[in-house]
């Protein structure tokens, strides 16, 4: 091998590899073909600190978090949506079939989640936004692809906090977005990226804006005001809704009236899009829960809203005719909250929702396709997380709640329906008294513990102000507390929020965290408080060793209940036939590039390796 090759090795070898002592046969030259793959040109000062080592990362052809956005072009021949996986999807709205996957320079834990998109009214471009760029700038970025290539073209950065919401104005040729953390209103020409106009003055997150045909734009503030700016973007009226938390905001397709969703109200109402005056709140009889997307038809003679309401045992949108004085029905839709709707040509309807799902309705409200999960719902797993006592078995359900349930075994690498016999390998005749009591019934399973005389836990139910004998434990603003898990010995235990999985002593000192790659909804202890098993948001099941802060493996089970991966952070994996897919690995290029992604099944058997898998948990 060449002086230069063996220098380059010596570079990425730590990166990319566990010690050389493991590697396989055939490794530098592995090494060097992934070297290759970045471009020398993008050199590296211009990564910064940006992730260069490969990422593991689930590809089920579906989002694998909630879909936050979704947008379209003016004609509506394609959907882009993005979510809290980190990729950008792109659909086609002739039969809902996946049409690319584009992907941003993304980081460990929430760094790439993608919060906002907005499509050129052409088509020809896509923006994107959201938790971007902060673990190496501290700022964020937004970036723009072209729809064609699938490349990106120009990064925006710069912006102070997580971007909410983009806009294109009706012309393509100006691009607005809002932030959430230090919440303001910026406007930019998107040709070449320069700041126009910018806002600072909101007193909470900043949730929407939109362009009308003029050029003029409206806001949604959580601090309970719709905003509306002139054509040069100057603060024109300003409208305090009260008890209201305002989500989303439209004009009519003529710019003379504003629909406005709330996050926590069960109604929409219609504002002028003069001087911001009431003129009309829609009839909401039936719903009990909030409205919080909205949209106007492409026609603007009927509107139509969404959220958390039910109708049928679903999810709906409900559709009002006469602008809003009419007479209103519900369509069917989805299993979960929508969290956006879109109105497109011919009375069609696009709508995204937290399943995660993205579909579309025809005119008459009757689906023309519904692109459902690819992973497990974990929501309100508790108590049916359990494990086998060496935790080397897992009992987990597909559905919210424990349903459907499944069990996983590490060391045979089998999965099988159903609820365990047994609990696997290790006997359960060492179980405490408190753990037998938590095994609920499954001879041999332990679920975790949430009480013992040691750790006193209170505020679980309301999820956000947690104590621990008496000592408030300290969280991030909007994290939310959705499982525990105490040591048998009552040493230590583990919380798992909605950003983290946290790892405290019982006297409420905090031990070391993990990013979750999504809320983390369930979490378990071994019997010996060696091992921990967590549920987390993306569909995935991880393992962690307690003492040295480390994951240790990652397992995929596919919605299908037939395919599943598992997987190590030094890429090592294991799959179900035909499952070698659901797994790759992301590349990033730089900060303002787009991102590769390498099926595993692309490196042939190097890393498929059972054995190495089996023998991991011992």
């Amino acid at each position: 091998m060449a002086p230069f090759s063996r220098k380059i090795l010596s570079i990425i070898q730590p990166r990319f590899f566990i010690s050389q002592v493991d590697m396989p046969r055939g490794f530098r030259f592995l090494a060097f073909a992934l070297l290759c793959l970045l471009p020398f040109q993008a050199a590296w000062g211009e990564y910064g600190q940006v992730a260069k080592s490969p990422m593991p990362r689930i590809e089920g052809e579906m989002h694998a978090g909630i879909v936050w956005r979704i947008a379209t072009d003016y004609r509506g021949r394609y959907l882009a949506s993005v979510g809290g996986d980190k990729t950008l999807r792109i659909w086609s709205l002739r039969d809902g079939r996946l049409l690319k996957v584009l992907r941003v320079p993304i980081g460990q834990g929430a760094e790439g989640k993608l919060f906002a998109v907005a499509v050129s009214p052409d088509g020809a471009k896509v923006a994107v936004g959201g938790l971007t760029g902060w673990a190496w700038e501290q700022k964020i970025s937004i970036y723009l692809f072209d729809f064609k290539s699938g490349e990106i073209t120009r990064r925006i950065p710069n912006l102070p906090g997580v971007v909410s919401h983009l806009a294109f104005s009706r012309s393509g040729n100006y691009l607005a977005a809002v932030t959430a953390k230090e919440s303001e209103l910026r406007v930019y020409r998107a040709a070449d990226g320069a700041l126009l106009a910018r806002d600072k003055s909101y007193g909470d997150y900043v949730n929407w804006v939109d362009f009308d045909p003029s050029g003029r734009l409206v806001t949604a503030s959580e601090d309970g005001f719709l905003r509306l700016y002139d054509a040069s973007y100057r603060l024109s009226a300003k409208k305090d809704l009260g008890k209201g938390k305002p989500y989303s905001a439209q004009f009519s397709p003529d710019g003379r009236r504003i629909l406005v969703g709330f996050r926590n109200l069960a109604r929409i109402m219609v504002f002028s899009g003069k001087d911001l005056k009431a003129l009309q709140v829609p009839d909401t009889t039936g719903v009990t829960r909030n409205l919080r997307a909205v949209a106007w038809s492409r026609d603007g003679r009927s509107i139509l809203a969404a959220g958390s309401h039910w109708s049928k045992g679903m999810r709906a949108v409900r559709r009002w005719s006469e602008r809003g004085v009419g007479a209103f029905v519900d369509f069917p839709a989805s299993k979960s909250t929508i969290t956006h709707i879109l109105a497109l040509p011919n009375g069609r309807v696009a709508y995204a929702s937290a399943d995660p799902a993205v579909g579309l309705l025809d005119a008459q409200g009757f689906p023309v396709f519904h692109n459902g999960r690819a992973t497990a719902a974990f929501q309100r797993i508790g108590q049916r997380l359990l494990i086998s006592p060496d935790a080397t078995q897992v009992q987990f359900g597909y559905d919210p709640g424990g349903g459907s349930p499944a069990h996983f075994s590490v060391r045979h690498l089998q999965l099988q329906q159903g609820k365990g016999g047994g609990g696997g390998e290790t006997k359960a005749s060492g179980l405490s008294g408190n753990q037998k009591n938590q095994a609920k019934g499954q001879k041999g399973w332990l679920a975790p513990l949430t009480q013992h005389p040691k750790v006193e836990i209170k505020g679980l139910d309301k999820g956000k102000v947690v104590h621990v004998n008496g000592r408030e434990l300290e969280l991030k603003r909007n994290e939310v507390v959705h499982s525990v898990a105490i040591a048998p010995n009552g040493r230590f235990f583990l919380l798992g929020s909605s950003f983290y999985l946290r790892l405290y002593a019982r006297n409420g000192r905090e031990m070391w965290k993990y990013a979750a790659p999504g809320p983390t909804w369930g979490v378990n202890l071994s019997q010996d408080g060696k091992l921990a098993v967590a549920a987390f948001g993306d569909g995935t099941i991880r393992w962690f060793r307690i003492g040295h802060q480390k994951e240790l493996l990652a397992f995929f089970p596919h919605y299908d209940k037939k395919r599943w991966v598992v997987w190590t952070p030094q890429k090592y994996f294991a799959a179900s036939p035909g499952a070698e897919e659901l797994i790759g690995w992301h590349v990033n290029r730089g900060r303002g590039r787009a991102a590769y992604f390498h099926p595993s099944s692309s490196f042939g058997k190097t890393y498929n390796r059972p054995d190495v898998i089996k023998k991991l948990l011992r």
